[in-house]
């Protein structure tokens, strides 16, 4: 990945939009750019880092392999142990001036995640979950009875034919549907 120019690098602020692409969310976050000179070329950039992805396998990740953990659920065990991700180590090098948003969004391109938001008080969560740990409130409609996956518009199961329940109403489906 390319570096900023220490010659001519200056402060620069990540519009929303590369904001989004990058899953920017702290508001505070600082950016820089090189605004190109004689010792870059006018190019803004000079010199090259790498980035890397750090994911030390430990006894509990070797006990989820062998049991066939799913790819996501892995992956947040992974950043629960400290893990630092690709995207992690090139937001660190943006604020410390060493590349720029633009640079980190050619290498990678816009960053698709597993962050959901939930529909109820708009948290973001890194991984989907079957209740929303900031407001406690569902977010995988499931059928009371026979635990089939339902849309959130559906007013009778699929599967089953029984009545739904409306968002927020008692009789959450039974705890075997989460297993």
């Amino acid at each position: 990945m390319r570096c900023i120019c220490p010659t001519c690098r200056t402060v620069d602020q990540p519009d929303e939009e590369i904001r989004q692409a990058l899953n920017i969310i702290d508001p505070d976050f600082s950016a820089f750019r090189g605004t190109g000179c004689d010792d870059c070329n006018g190019s803004g950039y000079r010199g090259r880092i790498g980035v890397y992805e750090i994911f030390q396998v430990d006894n509990e990740i070797k006990r989820m392999i062998h049991q066939g953990a799913a790819e996501s659920e892995l992956l947040h065990a992974t950043r629960l142990t400290g893990m630092t991700t690709l995207l992690d180590d090139a937001l660190q090098k943006i604020s410390e001036g060493i590349t720029t948003c633009e640079e980190v969004l050619r290498v990678f391109g816009p960053q698709n995640t597993t962050q959901i938001t939930c529909v109820h008080c708009n948290s973001l969560m890194e991984q989907r979950h079957h209740f929303c740990p900031y407001c406690g409130k569902e977010l995988i409609k499931r059928c009371r009875q026979c635990c089939q996956l339902l849309a959130r518009d559906w007013h009778h199961c699929p599967k089953c034919g029984i009545p739904t329940q409306a968002d927020g109403e008692a009789d959450p489906p039974p705890t075997q549907c989460f297993s």
